[in-house]
This record gives structure tokens, C-alpha cells and sequence, in this order.
């Protein structure tokens, strides 16, 4: 029927139309003649107050946009009691405040939830699972007779998307007081392409199943209070382009592989004193060489590659069996091979017990030798030192006959002692 847009930007004292078109809006939202309004009211307007009750009477309000006004009131729970057909609803920039109403996870349709830069506490309710438009890509119904533009401000540009619009499935709660831990339930939104959840006071873990999130593309859970090792699983998310994790109290190793490769910009990670690792210049405990040297990935072997060992160390096996007894049955049968073999064993082995004769008599006729002159020489003093090339030893080192027939093996006259 009707439709509020940017009068501001398309009148000279746009704001006066605005205003009388807003009200307009309402008086057919009294008489019950709104179906299929798209209220759109933003681009600073300065509109203070609450929220007129009157909205609630637009059951087929697909957007409804409020941001960078001036407004002032609560989440009322009749946004998503009254209003099942709406899909994109951004309120940023305004005042609201109270916690997020759990009667919007009724809004099973919703693909846009903007509610940066307001007052708003609380924790995040546990149903945002409902969300079945952003759960599932086949739960996306193309809006035909749509002439909406929606303007999102992501990775800090406005982008305008138009014809495309169930692609946009976008939630930012940036810029406020919300408590509490990152419900399990905003995991399980696998259409999702961007999260917002910076600048609050959300603190526990992130779930190691964000890896869910498949068709993530932009995921902000920076200034927070999280505290807990970065999930393995973040690295599994292909389609993400901006990720900022700063200033919180992250710690541990940071996981690498895939697409977390190409996000080394050190202010992701900035602000956790607890963090190490590539890519930042803090080597981890674990650690043998520095963090910006890159760590061989230890390789696992597929199946494939065991069963090609297996098999592999079965052949070498069998292989060296069969060529032993080949050999052997060749000595056994072949009467040339067989004496010319046994004859090579007999000839190294004579030549071994030769080499061990030889040392053995040279060591037996030096010890005659000595016996010889020990017992025509009595002087058993002079004996030793003329063996030992003379006056190399002083007397301290000189040995007695018997000590000396000790170390050769022989056995000297009772008579014969040394001085």
C-alpha cells in the first residue's frame, strides 16, 4: 500500500515529509489498510520517544528499519508476537535498552537482526535457533514484487544489497552491554554470512562447534571478556574473509590449516596476552624453534599408505626367504658351486688361524727370550731396564723379577729375588 523511505535525502525539509508520511503510516495501520508496508526511517533523523504501539497492527511487514534515530524504549515482545512475516529488522544506533526479548526467536523468518549501538543488556536468548532462515540455505523463499534496499555496513563499508536479498543473512549486536556466554543455539545457524558480537561483555568459551558455521564470512567477537584456547574448528570455515578476535583473554596455541593461512594480520589476535603461535612472534612452550618459523605439519598415514607397507615389508620378507634357499639349494645340488665355495670358507679360515699362530709364537718366543736372559743375567734390575730401552724409568717404576715374571706368565727360582 505504502512505503516510508528516504524522504530526507530526495526533499528539500525532508524531514517534515517524513514525519507526515510516518503519519500517514499510522493512520492505516489504525484502519487496518497496512498490508505489505515496508517502514523505513533512517539516515540520522533524530526521531526521539518510543516506539508507537501501532506497529504491531502490520502483519505483513517485511522490513523494518529505525536505525540512527534517537529512539528510546525496550525490545517490546510484540515484534515478534505481530509481526511473523518480517525479515529484516535493524533498530542501531538508537537507545533502546533492556535485555534482547526472547519473542523475537517467533520471527522464523528473519534473515536480518541489527541491534548495534544501543543500550542493551542481558544475555543472549537461547532460541536464536528458530531462525530458520539463517539454520537453512533451502528455507530461503525469493521476495518477488520487492523493491526494498537494504544498507549494511560490513567489513566498515555500506554495502546495498537489492535484488539479492536472500543471500543476506546477517546478525550484529555490536556496541552494547550484553552478558553471558555465546549460546550453542548461534552455532547452529549454518546460512549465516556475518556475526557481529563485539565491543560487550560476553565472557566463557567459543564452542568448539563454530565450525558450524559454514557460510560464515565475517565474524567479529572482539573486546569481549571469552577466555579459552582458539577452537580447532575455526580453521574449517572456508568461506571466511574477516575474522577479528582481538582483546579478550584467549589463550594457547592458535590453530593453523586451511583458510585460518590466509588471515595473518597480527591485529586479529592483538590484546590476548595468553595467545602464541603463528603468526604472531611468541613461540609457544612446546615449542623447539621459534613461532615465525614454520613447523613441519606431522604427516598421517592414510590407509592406503599402510596397506602399501604392509604389503611392502610381506615381500622383503618373502623375497629374502626364497633367494636364501635358492642359494643354498645351489650348494646343495651344484657340485662346482659346492666345492668352490666350501674351498673359499677353507682358505679364509686357514689364513685367520695362520694370522693367530703367527702373533702367538712371536708372543711365546718373546717370552723365552726374556726367561733366558732373567735366568743367565741374575742381575734382574738391569735385565728390565735394558729391555726397557735403559734409564727411562726412574726407580719408583722399577719393577721386581717376580712382578715382571708375573706380566710374561713365568715362574722364577725360589732363589732369584729382587734387591
Amino acid at each position: 500500500m505504502g512505503r516510508v523511505s528516504e524522504a530526507v535525502q530526495r526533499h528539500p525539509g525532508g524531514l517534515d515529509v517524513l514525519r507526515r508520511k510516518l503519519q500517514i503510516l499510522l493512520e492505516l495501520v489504525d484502519h487496518g489498510a497496512a498490508a505489505g508496508v515496508d517502514a523505513e526511517v533512517r539516515n540520522n533523523n533524530k526521531f526521539e520517544g518510543g516506539l508507537p504501539s501501532s506497529l504491531q497492527n502490520l502483519g505483513s511487514l517485511i522490513t523494518l528499519d529505525l536505525s540512527e534515530n534517537g529512539l528510546m524504549d525496550v525490545i517490546h515482545p510484540w515484534i515478534g508476537e505481530n509481526l511473523p512475516s518480517l525479515r529484516f529488522l535493524n533498530i542501531q544506533k538508537n537507545k533502546f535498552f533492556g535485555d534482547i526479548s526472547f519473542q523475537l526467536c517467533y520471527l522464523k523468518v528473519l534473515q536480518l537482526l541489527n541491534l548495534a549501538n544501543n543500550n542493551i543488556s542481558g544475555p543472549i536468548p537461547r532460541c536464536f535457533n528458530n531462525f530458520t532462515a539463517m539454520v537453512n540455505d533451502s528455507s530461503r523463499i525469493f521476495l518477488t514484487n520487492h523493491e526494498e534496499n537494504i544498507y549494511e555496513d560490513i567489513k566498515g563499508l555500506e554495502l546495498e544489497y537489492t535484488t539479492n536479498l536472500e543471500f543476506l543473512k546477517f546478525i550484529d549486536l555490536s556496541g552494547n552491554h550484553i552478558t553471558g556466554e555465546i549460546p550453542l543455539e548461534v552455532m547452529s545457524l549454518r546460512a549465516l554470512n556475518n556475526l557481529n558480537l563485539s565491543r560487550n561483555n560476553l565472557s566463557g568459551t567459543i564452542s568448539q562447534t563454530i565450525g558450524n558455521l559454514s557460510k560464515i564470512e565475517y565474524l567479529n567477537l572482539s573486546m569481549n571478556a571469552l577466555f579459552c584456547p582458539i577452537p580447532q574448528s575455526l580453521s574449517s570455515l572456508n568461506f571466511l574473509s574477516y575474522l577479528n578476535l582481538s582483546f579478550n583473554k584467549l589463550n594457547g596455541r592458535i590453530p593453523t590449516g586451511h583458510q585460518l593461512q590466509t588471515l595473518d594480520d597480527l591485529s586479529i589476535y592483538i590484546g590476548n596476552e595468553g595467545l602464541c603461535g603463528v603468526p604472531l612472534l611468541k613461540s609457544c612452550p612446546s615449542d623447539d624453534k621459534p613461532s615465525f618459523v614454520k613447523q613441519p605439519t606431522e604427516t598421517k598415514l592414510s590407509n592406503d599408505d599402510n596397506e602399501f607397507l604392509m604389503w611392502f615389508y610381506a615381500g622383503l620378507g618373502l623375497g629374502f626367504f626364497v633367494g636364501f634357499i635358492g642359494v643354498l639349494c645351489t650348494l646343495l645340488f651344484k657340485t662346482s658351486w659346492h666345492y668352490a665355495y666350501f674351498k673359499c670358507l677353507e682358505i679364509t679360515f686357514n689364513k685367520v688361524l695362520s694370522g693367530i699362530s703367527i702373533k702367538r709364537n712371536r708372543w711365546v718366543w718373546l717370552q723365552l727370550l726374556f726367561q733366558q736372559l732373567l735366568y743367565y743375567w741374575p742381575e734382574h734390575e738391569y735385565a728390565f731396564l735394558l729391555l726397557t730401552q735403559g734409564n727411562t724409568f726412574s726407580k719408583h717404576w722399577r719393577l721386581s723379577a717376580d712382578r715382571v715374571g708375573d706380566i710374561v706368565g713365568i715362574k722364577y727360582f725360589p732363589g732369584d729375588s729382587y734387591m
